[in-house]
């Protein structure tokens, strides 16, 4: 009978050790079906490397290819928050953000971010909006949310900015 329990022991602590590998190991190409579902399709994620935990690519709206990369930290994970650290793929310094997610709580920091305004265009299109152009710049010191309240500071700058209807 011990050697029994010995044996359903072992084969769970292997199924777990393969479980923690598997998911170490899960190639970043996972990621572009979340961020494509969450967008509807608008943003996607391309020319992927690494895995979930640590990896680059880049996001893709439209015409616009902005190279990003990604780092999970791992103690955050021991108390239930997911850390995940975006830096520019081509070592710029932007895009950029931390950004932390719990239980309860969605958290961004250290946010610097420009995007080409024509990302935003599609969805003005139902509000009469041919085209968007210039670039627009989001900066935030930190923002956090949960399901009582939140805070934080957002700065937005549109330069060179022209809408056409």
């Amino acid at each position: 009978m011990v050697s029994g329990r010995r044996a359903v022991v072992l084969f769970a602590m292997l199924a777990l050790a393969a479980a923690i590998a598997a998911a170490w190991l899960a190639p970043a190409t996972l990621l572009d079906t979340r961020i494509a579902g969450a967008t509807g399709g608008m943003v996607r994620l391309a020319d992927t490397a690494g895995t979930l935990w640590n990896g680059h690519g880049s996001l893709v709206a439209t015409t616009t290819r902005i190279p990003i990369a990604w780092r999970v930290d791992g103690w955050p994970l021991l108390r239930g928050m997911l850390r995940v650290r975006l830096a520019s793929g081509i070592g710029a310094a932007t895009p950029r953000a931390t950004i932390e997610a719990g239980i309860d709580t969605l958290a961004f920091h250290d946010v610097d971010v420009t995007l080409p305004a024509q990302v935003f265009g599609a969805t003005l299109s139902p509000f009469g909006v041919a085209s968007v152009a210039g670039e627009i710049s989001l900066k935030a010191d930190a923002i956090e949310w949960t399901p009582v309240a939140g805070r934080g500071e957002v700065r937005l700058l549109w330069q060179a900015g022209r809408v056409a209807f």
